[in-house]
């Protein structure tokens, strides 16, 4: 009886208050230096912030990697001198998790070398490791306008 008493007397341990604030701002450095790296043309650097365990999808419904071969992927796509990468996020969202382990983070922007005319929308999730932030999603995609879409449309039946 007495263990059922001091068990059931016991204060309920509250979690420490997460600084969200702090979160985010951790969150965007993360995602400032993967699109540094993706400029840069550096996979090494690029693949040291996914898990080896994420989804990571291209802009095409057959662009499917894990961690490891998204990183092969850019290796191979980087290697090519001719290649050209080239944007500037034109809008960020961050939401971080009340408990402050995960975020989910949007990004919009051109990227000339898949269309000057239609804007590409990321979005990725980030999860809090023992080794700082990490990103183990990352979907991207074509967003055109919806005034856009009859065209596009039309096109597509020519």
């Amino acid at each position: 009886m007495l263990t059922i008493a001091v068990v059931a007397c016991q204060q309920e341990k509250k979690p420490a208050p997460v600084d969200l604030k702090a979160a985010e701002t951790e969150v965007a450095a993360l995602l400032d230096k993967f699109n540094a790296a993706l400029l840069a043309k550096d996979a090494e650097a690029i693949g040291a912030m996914l898990t080896d365990d994420g989804l990571y999808l291209g802009t095409d419904p057959k662009e499917f990697w894990t961690g490891p071969e998204y990183k092969e992927m850019m290796k191979q796509t980087f290697a090519n001198p001719d290649f050209k990468i080239d944007f500037k996020i034109d809008r960020r969202d961050i939401r971080i998790t009340p408990d402050g382990k995960s975020s989910l983070t949007i990004e919009q922007m051109y990227i000339d070398f898949i269309s000057q005319k239609i804007p590409i929308r990321a979005i990725m999730h980030q999860i809090k490791t023992d080794a700082g932030w990490k990103i183990d999603f990352y979907g991207s995609g074509l967003i055109p306008l919806n005034e856009d879409v009859p065209k596009i449309n039309q096109a597509l039946t020519e």
